[in-house]
């Protein structure tokens, strides 16, 4: 979750949710890096998915149609404009600090002559990355670490970048003879292949625009793994208004299995990582059977590199089984990959992981929809 001001002031942020509070909204648009102006926005939402290399877009921003562009640097013109979306919650007297919900590349505007109003599109930095492929074959540079290597790839599209590493680690590309071919999309599916091989993903925040953009390589978010950063309850001073629950067999993967042959002659590297414990339903051998899939990378040099991986995949896919979706109170710090506590009525709390949701962009929305997935028990 978006860390709003100091601890004191996000626990009170979080606690101004639950009470009668205000909803502003605030979109800036940048050309060539700087602000030349604000947006009066009559609508839209940021729909943020957590598994997808593009995490955030706006599909539906509406504006006054006064906004329709005129020449390249008009606030809302796809010609190179870039905008910034924040929503500021107040309660009361206090006004929080300002929550950044978007940040990205205006794609497309449109508008029916005499409607009133203009729509747009809008999608996050990586869209860029994507977009800047590799434009003739690229060898990944053997001995160069995984995370400098994301670095690098990033910055080549954005030069004044940050990446922010919570992985860590030594991992580097072994001498494997690697190229990616130039393709489309073939930065941005370079980027995914290196964080996988050390059971990371990378992502955008929803912060700063062109030529500026920060990124966050981190282990692939875990129902077991740290605390939980929203406690969403239903009743008198709970967020949750909609609870609708479903159980999903056919996404569920109990077992990877990971073989990597080193063109260095080293011998195979072999790994795997199994869901075993007894209380899950989804556990390898048990009621759902052996669902097993395998996976494999050039990129991966230790038996210890391949089981991270490994684990990375079967936390995803094991979730897949327990899903809810969840009309809450609007939360715009709220993260893709988030670890949510869930408890309605009398029933024990339990743990979710916030897959996708969408934060609306005017007060006429008061609620937001997540989808999450957890863990079956048996």
């Amino acid at each position: 979750m978006l860390q709003v001001g100091d601890s004191a002031t996000h626990a009170a942020f979080l606690s101004a949710l639950t009470s009668s509070h205000g909803y502003n909204v605030i979109v800036e648009s940048y050309f060539e890096g700087e602000k030349i102006g604000e947006v009066s926005v009559e609508g839209g939402t940021v729909q943020v998915t957590a598994d997808a290399r593009e995490r955030r877009r706006i599909d539906d921003l509406t504006a006054p149609e006064r906004y329709w562009p005129t020449v390249s640097d008009s606030v809302l013109s796809p010609q190179g404009i870039w905008v910034r979306a924040l929503v500021q919650i107040t309660s009361g007297t206090r006004v929080f600090p300002a929550v950044p919900v978007f940040a990205g590349k205006l794609l497309r505007t449109r508008r029916i002559n005499r409607s009133g109003h203009v729509v747009c599109v809008a999608a996050d930095p990586m869209w860029q990355v994507n977009r800047e492929s590799f434009e003739i074959p690229r060898a990944a540079p053997a001995g160069t670490g995984i995370v400098a290597l994301v670095s690098q790839l990033l910055l080549e599209v954005f030069p004044a970048a940050t990446l922010e590493d919570r992985v860590g680690g030594s991992a580097t590309v072994p001498t494997s003879g690697l190229v990616w071919d130039a393709a489309a999309g073939s930065r941005g599916m370079a980027i995914d292949e290196l964080a996988t091989s050390v059971g990371a993903e990378v992502f955008a925040r929803p912060t700063r625009v062109w030529p500026a953009a920060d990124f966050v390589i981190r282990p692939v978010p875990r129902l077991n793994t740290g605390p939980a950063v929203w406690l969403l309850t239903d009743g008198p001073g709970g967020v949750i208004s909609q609870d609708v629950r479903q159980l999903d067999g056919e996404s569920v993967v109990n077992r990877w299995i990971g073989t990597v042959e080193p063109t260095s002659g080293s011998g195979t590297l072999y790994a795997s990582a199994t869901d075993v414990s007894i209380t899950s339903a989804t556990r390898y051998g048990g009621p759902m059977g052996k669902l097993v899939d395998f996976y494999s990378s050039p990129l991966v040099s230790s038996v210890a590199q391949l089981q991270i991986a490994l684990q990375a995949k079967l936390a995803r896919s094991i979730g897949m089984a327990d899903g809810r979706a969840l009309r809450v109170i609007v939360n715009p710090a709220l993260e893709g990959g988030d670890l949510l506590q869930v408890s309605m009525g009398t029933e024990a709390a339990v743990r979710h992981i916030a897959d996708s949701f969408d934060v609306p962009l005017s007060v006429a929305s008061a609620s937001m929809d997540i989808q999450t997935r957890s863990a079956v028990a048996g």
